[in-house]
């Protein structure tokens, strides 16, 4: 993924969130006469104030508070699945990507559409997709249905890449013995969902000002898993094939796992034979799951998301009488923090390496948690050059990041993960069924920093020829380095005057 000094293009799509105390003055300002009022003005995929979606060097997509009200959509997702070409959020994902949804922009993965609120780098959500339609397999993107869709100002999408300006991720009939309903259909119950979202600005004079932002965001969904067959479903319930005829798996509690000489039981026409089934209930050192779980089970599987972030800074205008090299230059300085944790629950399964317990296995554990707790601090500096070769002002900018990601995964209880070698010898499953909990092996906190830099011109070259170039640095710890650019270039043909004809 990573190269040294190589330039990159492709399909790379990135979000910009506009809270309502973050609009453009301009924009709101009374348009003063003789002064044409600017059409969707937006400030993703350039850093040229004033720029335009319609005379954008690249393709951006500006969507209004206004228009978004218009579907009667609360859910963030349902409203830019509604509202953004191209944008597809799963419904049915699995495992724990059902609780934090895979978003799919422009068929790319989750993490390759980089999403800015107010500008500035959203925090990952803390939830490793799989089972997520293929293409979200293993991919670790923002979360955004924790931002409450009532905050938006405006909604903007750029379709162009922009990994040389943002970053390298910048790319775009039941059985009445079944414990609980047999099968759950549809998208996870939320059981609760609470957003909170702040945005502050105060002007120190007329040149500095301070701003914060952030958010909190609770919620707890309960999913499901497919219905466990009581003969059928391996690691549990399914045992050998026998003299051409399937039989139930039955556990040998014995000390050495071999010594408890366990019958065979046969299933015929779907149903175990009662004369073995009984054998194996009335010996000690034998078990089978059918006594626990005789009509089979669907697990519940569900979880606790909490998040939230904080981005603060300073801006401005320096001001040097007398020095035209500082004189006239925005700054930009600003820090973020970002939390998003998940703690997962499942219900109404077993972990088979429990059997010794026979009929007093729990059936409720907690697999574990998984918490992406992510620092940014930037520095952005720009400033228009009046060349007189070019026809308009040079708009330069250049800046600095750090970022710094760390992923943690705590263990779950014991009993989501506990290994018992005699039964797993034997075929039994480990682990809660559905979702095995993780085990201290595997937990821990795994964390990357990486540093950035880069360089951003913008000008008109004369009046139909407009031209951007960019590059960016970024050096990723323990992985490697980059160097992506950019040339983006936008030709307007001149409109001749209207033929308004006359008499000869």
């Amino acid at each position: 993924m990573f190269g040294k000094a190589h330039w990159r293009s492709g399909l790379v799509a990135g979000f910009l969130i506009l809270l309502t105390a973050a609009t453009v003055a301009a924009q709101d300002a009374p348009p003063q006469a003789g002064v044409a009022k600017l059409g969707d003005l937006r400030v993703i995929g350039s850093r040229l104030l004033g720029r335009s979606a319609r005379d954008s060097l690249v393709p951006v997509d500006v969507i209004q508070a206004e228009d978004l009200q218009t579907y009667g959509i609360r859910d963030m997702d349902a409203l830019l699945a509604a509202s953004v070409p191209s944008y597809h959020v799963n419904r049915r994902a699995g495992d724990a990507a059902a609780l934090v949804r895979p978003a799919n922009l422009r068929g790319l993965p989750p993490d390759s559409t980089l999403v800015l609120v107010n500008g500035k780098r959203r925090h990952r959500a803390a939830v490793i997709s799989f089972l997520g339609a293929g293409i979200s397999d293993g991919a670790q993107g923002a979360d955004i249905s924790v931002i409450p869709s009532i905050a938006l100002k405006r909604l903007e999408v750029l379709r162009d890449g922009s990994s040389s300006q943002y970053g390298s991720d910048a790319i775009a009939g039941g059985n009445d013995r079944v414990r609980r309903p047999a099968q759950i259909f549809g998208t996870p119950a939320v059981q609760y969902n609470y957003k909170f979202f702040g945005n502050l600005g105060l002007d120190l004079n007329d040149s500095h000002s301070l701003y914060a932002f952030g958010n909190y965001a609770e919620r707890r969904a309960v999913g499901h898993f497919f219905f466990r067959n009581p003969h059928t479903r391996g690691g549990v319930f399914r045992g050998p094939v026998v003299d051409g005829d399937p039989t139930l798996l039955v556990a040998d509690l014995s000390a050495d796992g071999r010594s408890a000489n366990c019958p065979t039981v046969p299933i015929v026409e779907n149903v175990p034979d009662p004369e073995a089934l009984a054998a194996v209930a009335a010996n000690p050192d034998c078990f089978a799951f059918n006594q626990r779980f005789p009509g089979g089970f669907a697990p519940r599987f569900g979880g606790t998301m909490r998040d939230w972030s904080v981005a603060f800074g300073l801006r401005g205008a320096l001001s040097a009488t007398g020095s035209p090299l500082l004189d006239g230059w925005d700054y930009d300085l600003s820090a973020g923090f970002g939390q998003n944790s998940i703690d997962l629950f499942i219900s109404n399964t077993i972990n088979p390496q429990l059997a010794h317990r026979q009929t007093a296995i729990p059936t409720s554990y907690k697999p574990g948690s998984y918490t992406e707790f992510d620092k940014v601090f930037n520095l952005d500096i720009s400033r228009p050059l009046d060349l007189a070769f070019l026809s308009s002002a040079l708009s330069l900018a250049f800046g600095l990041e750090y970022r710094e990601e760390a992923f943690t995964a705590d263990a779950g209880e014991p009993n989501s993960w506990a290994i018992d070698p005699n039964l797993a010898r034997q075929g039994f499953g480990i682990g809660s069924n559905g979702f095995p909990g993780l085990s201290p092996t595997y937990a821990g906190t795994f964390d990357r920093g990486s540093y950035a830099g880069y360089v951003d011109l913008e000008t008109s070259l004369f009046d139909q020829l407009s031209l951007g170039l960019a590059g960016r640095y970024e050096d990723y710890e323990q992985v490697g380095d980059t160097l992506n650019g950019k040339v983006a270039a936008r030709w307007t043909p001149p409109i001749p005057p209207p033929d308004r004809g006359g008499w000869g």
